[in-house]
């Protein structure tokens, strides 16, 4: 099974849909993650350590929007290069972050 990943966010306009890079039905592995991350505190507490919430955030089918705790494009950014430099440091909650993705992307 696929999955589309995109960046969203209330008020975003077509061209910014469009214009944006994706994982289209590619992402099986991201997804994954999403879902086994809400069993692994220690995923959770290492996503927290490095600051770096943002990347927690997502939204799907049958989600209200009232429900989603919305981040901007650049505090996405911002974590997902705390997280880069985090596996480039070796740093043991970058460690703990890749074994769970690892487990739960299947050699992808």
């Amino acid at each position: 099974m696929g999955a589309s990943v995109i960046a969203y966010w209330p008020g975003i306009t077509e061209a910014q849909l469009e214009s944006q890079p994706s994982f289209y039905n590619d992402s099986k592995g991201w997804g994954d993650w999403m879902a086994e991350r809400e069993n692994e505190p220690r995923a959770l507490e290492a996503v927290r350590k490095l600051k770096a919430e943002a990347i927690l955030t997502f939204t799907t089918d049958g989600v209200e929007g009232e429900d989603v705790q919305w981040v901007t494009p650049q505090e996405l950014r911002d974590a997902a290069q705390k997280l880069r430099v985090a596996v480039s440091a070796g740093l043991p909650e970058a460690e703990i972050i890749l074994g769970i993705y690892e487990r739960a992307a299947n050699c992808e």
